[in-house]
């Protein structure tokens, strides 16, 4: 009995086109991280070609002003990936720090004991 799943939308179907023709990888190993089989990844393509390119063209802007923008965001990049990195580490507590358990029991034990 053959498999039947709900039709895969345009967008999914665009950019698994995008990935095979960026990747550098063949259909197949394309096909099979993405669950679909290779003949219908290659239907996909051969109907993108097919179709005229309905997609806004990106290059709006000047050389010089999508240079700064790249810039801008390969700094906010790295700044957000940096934040990620610091908040994946433990932070320290009081119960992994017995000196500072120390330091509490001594204050508690008032002026009697200086």
């Amino acid at each position: 009995m053959p498999r039947t799943h709900k039709p895969y939308d345009a967008t999914f179907r665009q950019q698994a086109v995008e990935l095979v023709q960026t990747s550098g990888k063949p259909y197949r190993d394309v096909a099979r991280d993405l669950g679909v089989s290779v003949d219908t990844l290659r239907a996909w393509r051969r109907q993108q070609e097919n179709q005229p390119d309905s997609r806004p063209v990106a290059t709006n802007g000047k050389p010089g002003d999508l240079e700064r923008e790249n810039q801008r965001l390969r700094r906010e990049l790295a700044y957000t990936q940096r934040q990620r990195e610091i908040l994946k580490k433990p932070w320290p507590s009081v119960r992994r720090s017995p000196s500072c358990w120390a330091i509490r029991i001594d204050r508690a034990a008032g002026p009697a004991n200086r």
